[in-house]
């Protein structure tokens, strides 16, 4: 039976920062050495970047119909590029013009971990109940999967509601497209609003 064989060169986007040989992931245990892991694949290169940092790289391959214009009323060509998704965290990256040529450089960083800043007296309230709870609140602490838990929980203690039971996030989502509950509503608005808030930092 004939090896498959594998590339020369190997790119891999991870959901962590890079910095040096050993990698550590922010949220799972798995731990490793770049040098060893490109020695045991027996390739000539293996690069590691951010995953964020790696999407941030299509930007440009991405039809303006899928991008959403952040103020302003005509889209600049080389204007800087945002990237933020929420899931068990909060990826944040974007690119930035290098010249008119169509060359770009990515901002690789961890945006997420940043303070999570109150615009409302409601946001403001419902940020120090999820600060109680968990010290300092960066951004992904609320705009991830478990963070609109804590959202909508925060919101519902905030609101002196008995307390419930949550499966998750996708239970909340249900929620209020189902017209169930009113603060599972609020919450997905509370979490726009602030996303909307993060991504203002570029305008």
């Amino acid at each position: 039976m004939l090896r498959q064989r594998l590339p020369a060169q190997i790119a891999l986007g991870m959901a962590n920062p890079v910095a040096g040989d050993q990698i550590k992931m922010t949220n799972h245990d798995w731990a490793f050495s770049i040098q060893a892991l490109q020695a045991r694949l027996g390739v000539q290169r293996l690069q590691i970047i951010n995953d964020f940092t790696a999407l941030a790289l299509a930007l440009p391959s991405i039809h303006s119909a899928h991008l959403v214009q952040i103020g302003g009323t005509v889209a600049l060509p080389f204007a800087p590029k945002a990237l933020v998704g929420a899931g068990t965290g909060l990826g944040v990256s974007g690119l930035l013009p290098t010249d008119a040529n169509d060359h770009w450089v990515a901002i690789a960083g961890e945006g997420g971990h940043v303070t999570l800043a109150a615009q409302t007296e409601t946001e403001y309230r419902v940020i120090e109940l999820i600060r109680h709870r968990y010290g300092h609140v960066s951004a992904e602490r609320v705009l991830s999967g478990q963070g609109l838990v804590d959202l909508y929980l925060a919101l519902r203690q905030l609101k002196k509601e008995t307390p419930v039971d949550v499966a998750g996030a996708a239970e909340i989502t249900a929620w209020a497209l189902q017209d169930k509950d009113p603060l599972a509503q609020q919450s997905i608005e509370m979490f726009a609003g602030f996303l909307g808030s993060v991504l203002a930092t570029w305008h």
